[in-house]
């Protein structure tokens, strides 16, 4: 035990600082907690005093750096903005500052994830396998026989207005 931390403890916070964009309770399963209570034991884990501790702990080295290395960064930036604005490359100064703008706050890049939850067909029973096949047969027979239903509805229209216009040319 470190810090007086068990084993799956220190794995949660370990994942935690890995993996910001993951869920408390996504830690939780990962650091080997029950996948039923995952949600319940990542959130009873953030409120554990020792872990909160840990996650800060190491933390903070990071936050230090990265402070550093985004001044250095944003000072570079700026410096290659003024060089662009100077040699009249309107389209490095416009590159330059859109990530200025996105480091800064003011233009925010939006990450979509998502997740499927899908059952691994090597770990279900011939039974299971058999269900979800015949419900993946029967949703895709499903989509045909709409499919086949329009088919066959947009060809009576079709039909309906040929005979329309051949009346009209009859006359009739």
């Amino acid at each position: 035990m470190r810090n007086n931390l068990n084993h799956r403890q220190w794995r949660f916070v370990e994942l935690r600082l890995q993996n910001p964009q993951w869920s408390n309770a996504d830690c939780a399963e990962s650091a080997g907690y029950s996948k039923s209570r995952s949600y319940n034991t990542g959130s009873d884990l953030m409120k554990n005093p020792l872990v909160i501790e840990e996650i800060e702990r190491q933390r903070q080295p990071i936050v230090r750096k990265m402070q550093f290395d985004y001044q250095e960064y944003y000072a570079e930036l700026r410096d290659l903005q003024e060089r662009a604005r100077r040699e009249g490359n309107q389209q490095l100064e416009h590159q330059v500052l859109r990530t200025l703008g996105e480091i800064s706050g003011v233009f925010v890049k939006r990450v979509v994830e998502k997740r499927v939850d899908a059952t691994d067909p090597d770990k279900m029973s011939g039974e299971e396998l058999k269900a979800e096949m015949d419900k993946l047969l029967s949703n895709a027979g499903l989509a045909l026989v709409k499919k086949d239903k329009l088919d066959a509805a947009i060809n009576a229209a079709e039909q309906d207005e040929k005979i329309k216009y051949i009346k009209q040319l009859k006359g009739d």
